[in-house]
């Protein structure tokens, strides 16, 4: 909260300030919902000490503009020859992975080539840690 050194309380009024703090990480893209042609979000995820992709999270749906942007820069998992053919995650993603417990139905999604790199944006929980992601550029 901000408010002004000398400015009181004031019940029912407006006057303070409320502020979240955000950070932005990056993250490879290791899959889509919806089609290469139109991805609906984009499947996140980040190597750890063993080179090995993990899942971090996914992102909100993704805007025309983006869709516009991703179009030449996404290619189905093995088409350039590049990256092997296995993917390090499990087809669907289990409902636990991507906080679907209300409706715990895995998530169907293509396979990528992990050399697309994003820059999120993630809201900062009030204990600092990340939540989902916000946004990306």
């Amino acid at each position: 909260m901000i408010k002004g050194a000398t400015e009181p309380y004031r019940a029912g009024k407006r006057g303070w300030l409320k502020l979240r703090p955000r950070r932005s990480a990056e993250a490879i893209v290791g899959g889509v919902t919806g089609t290469l042609a139109r991805p609906e979000t984009l499947l996140l995820g980040r190597r750890d000490t063993a080179g090995v992709l993990r899942y971090v999270g996914r992102t909100r749906p993704v805007s025309a503009m983006q869709r516009d942007e991703l179009r030449g820069v996404l290619h189905r998992l093995g088409a350039s020859g590049r990256w092997a053919a296995e993917h390090p995650w499990p087809r669907p993603l289990p409902a636990s992975w991507i906080g679907q417990w209300s409706s715990p139905e895995p998530l169907a999604y293509v396979e990528v080539e992990p050399d697309a790199v994003v820059e999120v944006e993630v809201i900062m929980s009030p204990g600092n840690a990340p939540t989902v992601p916000e946004g990306h550029r």
